[in-house]
This record gives structure tokens, C-alpha cells and sequence, in this order.
């Protein structure tokens, strides 16, 4: 339940930076990217997150993280953010969170 708040709770956070163009920040590496328009338009999704130390089990190999939509409840494997300041876990959070939204890559 608290997994369920916690990510609630950054979602409202993040909708509070609504006006600002989340990409249109400089590339920090070559692996980074501009997401696709969302392909699917989902408005309600119940997302669950599920802190993992390493998601390695429940992601593809190589991944930082991953999100698995199954109708209208996605599940989110995420390594926990530290503090605010983790900039890294953070954007990889709101990435998957994002695919539970209907985004896809280029």
C-alpha cells in the first residue's frame, strides 16, 4: 500500500510542472532519447511500484527498470530512489511510469 501512495504521490508532484516542456532538457549521453507521442491515450491506470535493489529478475536484461501493463494496472520494477537528488532513479521512475500511460520509444 505504501509503494501505492509513494507513487501517487510523485505523480502529483510531477503534474505540478505541467506547463513546463519535460523534453526539452540537453542529452546527457548517447543512450538517452526523446519519447514517441503517446500511442495510447490512458487516462486511468493503477500503478504499482515495486522497489527492487536489483530488478534483474523481473526485467529484461540490461534494464535500469521496467513497467508491464496488463490492462489497466501496470507494475513498475524500480531500483528506490535515495533522496531527491538522484536524478538518475528518478527519471528512470517517470520513464516507466510513462509507459504505464501508453508511451512507447522512437
Amino acid at each position: 500500500m505504501r509503494d501505492k501512495v509513494v507513487g501517487c504521490a510523485m505523480c502529483l508532484l510531477a503534474s505540478g510542472c505541467a506547463g513546463v516542456e519535460l523534453t526539452s532538457y540537453a542529452m546527457e549521453n548517447a543512450s538517452m532519447h526523446y519519447a514517441a507521442p503517446l500511442a495510447l491515450d490512458r487516462n486511468r491506470v493503477t500503478v504499482t511500484v515495486w522497489w527492487k535493489e536489483d530488478v534483474s529478475q523481473s526485467c529484461p536484461a540490461g534494464a535500469l527498470a521496467c513497467a508491464m501493463l496488463v490492462d489497466n494496472e501496470c507494475f513498475v520494477y524500480a531500483q528506490k530512489p535515495r533522496s531527491w537528488n538522484d536524478s538518475v532513479k528518478l527519471r528512470t521512475l517517470g520513464h516507466e511510469i510513462l509507459h504505464c500511460f501508453g508511451g512507447e520509444h522512437e
